[in-house]
């Protein structure tokens, strides 16, 4: 399973998003 890295990878989609803003 990879649920862990899925969370870490959309929690750092977010925070890109957030960067980007």
């Amino acid at each position: 399973r990879v649920i862990k890295k899925n969370k870490a990878s959309r929690l750092k989609s977010r925070l890109a998003k957030r960067a980007k803003k």
